[in-house]
């Protein structure tokens, strides 16, 4: 029988769950549709999942799969090493608590991130990164300005002025960074410029391109607020050391930079662009940090 015949939904219900429609959807969905006699079994958030978000996963992790991979294995060389490591030697279990589930959570939204641009929602996918950076500054300020985190654990903590608190604390590149997401992702002018339907990764160069960079730009972030907040508890260091001073210092020429540049070239050259979407800060050459 054919389960979008209004016919039928004295029968079976058209969620699948197996149970009869009378005792199963039917009592959330009558107001909805009183006479069932536009009732279907497609709805817009299934056919999401059937008809436009697998297939274009499948196709994303086709064609990009080893540049994740390469992506996904230098997070995994820094993010355990940092994950336990709490507030400070002489923080409470709520303190060190607060720390480990602020970094926990921006790891989920780096996955969530890049689960969006598998599936072509790259705007969405920039939005989360821009949450990201803003994330790694909420860090960075709680460990620079211990009163923040009181505020933060009182549910006190306003980003008021955040970028202010945090700027001295970061290289030009992340300023830079968290300055682009927020103009080309979280702007309604720049919103209003993206396409309406997701734009499949597989379809656009340009789309894939750009949202590898943005992953890696961010996941580079993480590394770089990471490794100062915590610069006395490890050993080995990328991307800071201290001056004559006692006081850290970036390091330009670092190697994570160089290893950054290497997979932006590879990326480029095995999908060249094939559009330019007016607004969005690509350039032939975006793949370089320090550009």
């Amino acid at each position: 029988m054919e389960q979008n015949n209004p016919k039928n939904y004295s029968l079976l219900c058209p969620c699948k769950s197996g149970e009869l429609y009378a005792t199963c959807c039917k009592p959330y969905l009558e107001f909805f549709y009183p006479k069932d006699t536009n009732l279907t079994k497609e709805t817009s958030l299934t056919d999401w999942f059937q008809v436009y978000s697998l297939p274009i996963c499948e196709a994303f992790l086709k064609k990009a799969s080893s540049h994740v991979f390469r992506i996904s294995k230098y997070l995994d060389s820094y993010y355990d090493k940092y994950l336990g490591l709490g507030f400070s030697k002489h923080a409470n279990v709520e303190e060190d608590s607060a720390v480990l589930y602020l970094k926990h959570n921006m790891l989920l939204t780096l996955f969530a991130s890049i689960s969006c641009l598998s599936q072509g929602l790259f705007i969405q996918s920039g939005t989360l990164l821009r949450t990201l950076c803003e994330d790694c500054m909420l860090l960075l300020d709680i460990f620079n300005n211990p009163h923040q985190l009181e505020s933060l654990l009182a549910n006190e903590y306003t980003a008021k002025g955040l970028v202010s608190r945090v700027k001295k604390y970061l290289p030009v590149c992340v300023i830079r960074w968290y300055g682009y997401f927020s103009a080309n992702f979280t702007h309604p002018a720049q919103i209003r410029t993206a396409p309406i339907m997701p734009n499949a990764c597989y379809g656009d160069n340009w789309i894939l391109v750009t949202g590898l960079q943005n992953i890696t730009r961010v996941v580079c972030t993480f590394h770089i607020v990471l490794e100062r907040v915590h610069y006395d508890e490890i050993a080995e260091h990328c991307f800071w050391k201290k001056d004559s001073m006692g006081k850290l210092a970036f390091i330009e020429d670092n190697e994570v930079f160089g290893w950054y540049d290497r997979l932006g070239e590879e990326i480029v050259k095995q999908f060249p662009p094939n559009e330019r979407m007016d607004g969005f800060l690509y350039t032939d050459k975006s793949y370089e940090l320090k550009s």
